[in-house]
């Protein structure tokens, strides 16, 4: 009964369940039944315990990432048939961008615009984007540029006549802090994610941007295709 409330929306993510002893009651059914139907449930990964509160619904994910491909999110999104969407919570410029600097190879001192982005699909939060960009580069840009989820594949493309080249990626798994967790909408604590950093080139090899991302764990579902040779 449960399972099919669930997947009806009847009980909604993040929603809590009713208690052993209130299932009981309602379906007529022993303690034993009841615990052993919600670690079915937990199994299938439908549902999750909080020590002190209860059992709550789990969110499941609400897309799918291809991590192959360059800056494709969107297109991906589109591809899948959601509406992507973004909002600029801060921005700001550096004049001593440490270790991105270093990254980006830039002298000291030198100028780094620094954008937080929100980006949500289906008008879900999903990422909390941070980007870093080189503003001896990029001088004209503007916090209203990042309004716009395409700012690399057309932006920066036209305005800079911009030749994307390579990327690298490194992924490790993290623990969303206070803040994170407010943005994301997420009431669980602790709550697991991952953070992506990606470094952009362009097709001369010079570093464009250094982007991290920071995912919660059941917001999105990450894939790799790995073809034969």
């Amino acid at each position: 009964m449960l399972r099919g409330q669930i997947g009806s929306g009847i009980y909604e993510s993040d929603a809590l369940l009713p208690s052993e002893r209130e299932l009981c009651e309602t379906y007529a059914v022993s303690r034993s039944t009841v615990r052993q139907s919600m670690q079915l449930l937990k199994e299938d990964g439908l549902i999750r315990r909080e020590k002190g509160v209860g059992t709550r619904v789990k969110r499941q994910p609400v897309l799918e990432q291809d991590l192959l491909g360059y800056h494709n999110f969107d297109l991906q999104m589109l591809e899948k048939g959601h509406a992507a969407s973004v909002n600029v919570l801060k921005h700001e410029i550096l004049k001593d961008g440490g270790r991105v600097q270093r990254l980006m190879n830039l002298p000291t001192h030198s100028h780094i615009f620094k954008v937080v982005r929100l980006r949500l699909v289906d008008n879900e939060p999903v990422f909390i984007e941070k980007v870093y960009m080189p503003l001896e580069k990029f001088p004209n840009l503007r916090k209203n540029d990042f309004l716009k989820t395409d700012i690399f594949l057309k932006h920066l493309g036209l305005e800079y006549s911009l030749t994307l080249g390579d990327a690298k990626l490194f992924i490790e798994p993290v623990i969303l802090d206070e803040g994170e967790r407010e943005i994301l909408n997420i009431a669980q604590n602790p709550v697991a994610g991952l953070m992506f950093e990606r470094i952009s080139y362009d097709n001369k090899g010079q570093v464009i941007a250094v982007t991290k991302r920071v995912f919660s764990g059941d917001r999105c579902r990450h894939l790799m295709v790995i073809k034969a040779q």
